[in-house]
């Protein structure tokens, strides 16, 4: 797997960048997401199917970061729960 990308939080069910690479994804990942704002809304406008269309999109370039993300990640993802609390 080489060096890890990201790590995997201590609770909840998320990860985080830990170098360059990491952080390299997430912003080639929001600039896609806001050129896909500005073809579908600025060029094409903001109509019925053109939501649907930007939904689509945003979902699969939200899917494509996950995978990443997971492929890449120090640990297994899993549900965490914080340790420390106490179940009433």
């Amino acid at each position: 797997m080489g060096d890890p990308w990201f790590r995997v939080e201590k609770t909840g069910l998320a990860a985080q960048p830990t170098n360059w690479k990491g952080w390299a994804v997430i912003g080639v990942y929001i600039a896609a997401l806001l050129a896909w704002i500005v073809v579908v809304f600025g060029v094409l406008g903001p109509t019925g199917p053109n939501i649907a269309i930007f939904l689509v999109g945003a979902i699969a370039m939200t899917v494509v970061l996950v995978v990443v993300a997971m492929k890449k990640t120090e640990g297994e993802w899993a549900w965490r729960r914080n340790s420390s609390a106490k179940n009433d």
